[in-house]
């Protein structure tokens, strides 16, 4: 073996030892120029979301952020940043433009004092639900633009178990007539929106979900061009 390819091997060698030490497939939260953004990104410098944290004006405590990345690198718990339950005061939590899986929500359930969580250009995974029906603390649900039109709920029985939801946002695009046999159970709902549900749909569930005494607010937003679409 020439003295050049001992060379290139010892380079070849620490090259490896590199990657195994920052951790190949690794997500790194790199801090931005802006206060509380980080940039998250791979072993290889690839950009895979960002998460960022708000602070309330009184006690400059974080009580809010927004992460959009790979669900299951927050679920592992293995760095620093997503060791978000070191923030006693967070209450709200929007996920964006991400998909959002069951070990995702398992984790956030734990977070006790988090009461919100906004979904926003979202791909919810069917075994998600299951978990959702869980979060007993949380208050407010509200899913934006479903991003893959695939939002899995067939039936809505999983928001049973959220015994204090008092605010529900969905897409329409999963809703039915048999869309408000669940609410009766939800004794602290308030307020529930529909967006994009076609018009049939909710001239039917209009009038169930109005005899929901708890319920003060209803906003549906009918999707017109799903509305003229044949069945």
């Amino acid at each position: 073996m020439t003295t050049k390819h001992i060379i290139r091997l010892c380079v070849f060698a620490l090259a490896i030892l590199g990657l195994a030490r920052a951790g190949l497939g690794q997500t790194m939260a790199e801090k931005t120029s802006e206060q509380d953004v980080f940039v998250l990104r791979n072993a290889r410098g690839k950009i895979e979301g960002q998460l960022k944290f708000y602070r309330s004006p009184e006690t400059q405590q974080v009580d809010d952020l927004e992460y959009s990345g790979p669900p299951d690198v927050v679920a592992d718990q293995k760095e620093d940043w997503t060791k978000w339950s070191r923030y006693g005061q967070l209450e709200t939590i929007t996920l964006r433009m991400t998909t959002i899986n069951k070990r995702l929500l398992e984790y956030i359930s734990t977070l006790e004092s988090v009461k919100e969580l906004y979904c926003l250009g979202c791909i919810m995974e069917a075994d998600a639900l299951q978990a959702l029906g869980k979060m007993k603390r949380l208050e407010k649900f509200y899913f934006y633009l479903d991003l893959d039109g695939k939002f899995p709920a067939t039936d809505w029985k999983f928001l049973s178990g959220m015994e204090n939801l008092q605010a529900l946002d969905v897409p329409g695009s999963r809703v039915n007539a048999d869309f408000a046999k669940t609410f009766p159970h939800l004794r602290n709902l308030r307020e529930i929106r529909i967006s994009g549900v076609d018009e049939k749909t909710a001239s039917e569930i209009y009038p169930r979900l109005s005899e929901l005494k708890e319920v003060t607010e209803i906003r549906i937003s009918v999707d017109r061009k799903r509305s003229a679409r044949p069945d």
